[in-house]
């Protein structure tokens, strides 16, 4: 089954200048975030070598993120229709894709979408021979889906990117930056500890607010937290460290507000 339900197709028209800046921008989401999904080692480039779905020990069928390379199918979707994708979870056609519609993308700003493309653009095309494999989910998985126990189900609609938040080391910012890592499908809406009968349980997060920013860039960068303790592969740090300094001290700020 390649959709879930048709969608709206309205979206704010980009716009893809390709500066340096706008290229390195998208590099650093990419690389933190999309490549979680769309490579084999959480690293660019984003090839979509991978089954999401093939080591969870329930029949829940295949995932195959696509490659977003020129040799990927995006390579024939417009600039709208690729960010329609991330924000929607869209196909061209309007069919909603199973797993992307259930992300939180929707929360990233216009400029922050319009730098995703550009550096996508940028990209050399790279084979990874598996075709134009699509997600396949069993009826297990859909059942599971409608009953809100796998993070799929569609995020509300919104035609309206957020508002850009000023790049800088702040509670504001690392809210934003919470606001599209999904970090609450494993630890919980408020952040006080995953609950999930199948997702990961992820710790209370208020954990944080006894390390030092330093510790907590470390932990997202190595894996290994203040007390020796090493993050399993549930936790993404391996693309999450990839951010710059600034997007993890932001949001350990954020952390902090934790009540």
């Amino acid at each position: 089954m390649d959709h879930l339900h048709t969608a709206g197709n309205e979206v704010v028209e980009p716009t893809i200048a390709g500066t340096q800046e706008q290229v390195a921008r998208g590099e650093m989401l990419v690389g933190s975030l999309c490549s979680s999904c769309h490579s084999t080692n959480h690293s660019l480039p984003p090839t979509g070598d991978t089954n999401l779905l093939a080591d969870i020990p329930m029949p829940l069928g295949q995932s195959w993120p696509p490659n977003l390379t020129p040799a990927g199918r995006i390579d024939d979707w417009t600039d709208v229709e690729l960010q329609r994708a991330i924000r929607k979870g869209t196909y061209p056609n309007g069919h909603r894709m199973p797993v992307m519609s259930g992300q939180t993308f929707r929360n990233f700003s216009q400029e922050d979408l319009d730098s995703i493309v550009a550096f996508l653009r940028t990209l050399e095309p790279i084979e990874n021979n598996l075709g134009k494999p699509k997600t396949h989910l069993s009826t297990l998985a859909m059942a599971m889906t409608t009953l809100g126990m796998l993070p799929l189900n569609p995020q509300p609609e919104s035609n309206v990117p957020p508002p850009a938040v000023p790049i800088e080391p702040t509670a504001a910012y690392g809210e934003y930056i919470a606001s599209f890592t999904d970090c609450v499908v494993c630890h919980g809406e408020d952040f006080s500890g995953g609950t999930s009968a199948i997702l990961p349980h992820g710790p209370d997060l208020r954990i944080v607010k006894t390390w030092q920013p330093d510790q907590f860039v470390h932990a997202m960068r190595t894996g290994i937290t203040p007390d020796g303790r090493v993050l399993n592969d549930d936790m993404p740090w391996l693309g999450l460290g990839k951010m710059h300094d600034v997007e993890l001290i932001a949001l350990y700020e954020y952390l902090l507000l934790l009540k």
